[in-house]
């Protein structure tokens, strides 16, 4: 064979393999996992998406982010996905790499450093804002192996709509529990079901974890699929700011006396963020004043990451740029923003990044139109779909 013929392999962080999977992914299966092994035409593309990121990132760091987004870590697959859309994004709107990982003299290194096309510099690293210690991570690993536990019976007659109540504080007994929903579902009449709304519910209470089943009839009966139809999420209040101030005090605070102005990009991972809890995590949360005779009035509190009671803290960081949930399926339905730190001992400046903005002037928090990330990756609208 000459050297003409001879192809490079190509670069990927997938198997070439056969996959014929087309089921959503279970409760227990890794994110890398189901994309790698997933026969789903969305996930062909998603996969497409990430080797196209992957063959701009410079050859000496690849090796390291795929093995790292192969891992079945799903936090340290979804941080080194995020590090590798940032690169990708910097890279499409015309940015330049100058050193991946730079040592500070701290000792320290953040993800990037980066040239900005007027020749700006500045550091960019990247964190995700989950609000789960090691603890919560052991009840949630403990809640998903009840619940596959559940959608691993055979219930070819009726949906399971499920209902959870607490977190389970040690191991449930999923060999039982399952045994318990199946016999239980082997016992529904279906005729009577779709006759009758008065249908059986199933409970089950195990270490602090209480689980209702009530089962829903199929239109087609012995259909196959999944038997969890449907999750309710128990009620009560809910504070991703608080997990989203976290991540910018501790990446802030990481690199010491920074001579370049520091971007931190946060992707919130919490069911509800959303980019008013960015909001109140940077600049304080929000109130209301109201005092006789006075018409309320609404306040910030000095309990945010970059503004404290005795005035502006963490100053280090310039700006943080924020993203709620972002993973390889959703990059076509997110958007970033960048929100400007106004008391920044380094000012970041206007950066061409193409997203939405928010910046104090006048005393004002005002917002600039960007693109989405589907916009600026020029990927069709519905995609992956």
């Amino acid at each position: 064979m000459s050297n003409s013929e001879v192809q490079d392999d190509p670069i990927t962080a997938f198997d070439d393999v056969a996959r014929e999977e087309r089921e959503p992914a279970g409760h227990l299966i890794g994110q890398f996992d189901y994309l790698n092994a997933s026969g789903r035409p969305e996930a062909a593309a998603v996969r497409s998406l990430v080797d196209r990121w992957l063959t701009d990132y410079p050859a000496s760091h690849r090796p390291e982010i795929i093995r790292r987004l192969r891992s079945r870590d799903d936090v340290l697959h979804r941080s080194s996905l995020f590090e590798l859309m940032l690169h990708a994004l910097l890279l499409q709107q015309g940015f330049t790499i100058i050193e991946i990982e730079p040592v500070l003299p701290n000792g320290k290194a953040p993800d990037f450093l980066v040239e900005a096309p007027d020749g700006k510099r500045f550091y960019l690293e990247a964190t995700l804002a989950s609000g789960m210690d090691n603890v919560a991570a052991g009840g949630d690993r403990r809640m998903r192996e009840a619940l596959q536990a559940i959608d691993d019976v055979q219930s070819p007659d009726f949906f399971l709509h499920l209902h959870t109540r607490g977190t389970p504080t040690r191991p449930v007994a999923v060999a039982r529990l399952r045994r318990a929903v199946q016999r239980f579902v082997d016992g529904l009449d279906y005729d009577q079901a779709i006759t009758n709304d008065k249908v059986p519910v199933f409970q089950h209470e195990e270490h602090g974890a209480k689980f209702t089943i009530q089962p829903v009839p199929k239109n087609l009966r012995r259909a196959s699929g999944r038997a969890v139809g449907g999750r309710m999420l128990p009620g009560g209040i809910i504070h991703p700011e608080v997990a989203i101030k976290s991540a910018v005090e501790g990446k802030a605070g990481r690199y010491g006396d920074v001579d370049l102005p520091l971007v931190i990009a946060v992707n919130a991972l919490e069911e509800f963020a959303q980019i008013s809890d960015a909001i109140d995590a940077l600049f304080g949360t929000s109130s209301v004043v109201v005092r006789e005779g006075e018409e309320p009035r609404p306040i910030r509190n000095a309990d945010g990451a970059w503004r404290g009671p005795s005035g502006p803290v963490y100053t280090r960081a310039s700006a943080v740029l924020f993203v709620e949930r972002l993973s390889a399926w959703s990059v076509g339905q997110r958007s970033l923003r960048l929100i400007v730190n106004p008391w920044a001992r380094n000012p970041i400046g206007d950066i061409p990044l193409g997203v939405e903005v928010r910046e104090v002037i006048d005393s004002r928090l005002q917002t600039r139109a960007g693109r989405s990330l589907r916009e600026i990756f020029e990927l069709p609208e519905g995609w992956p779909e």
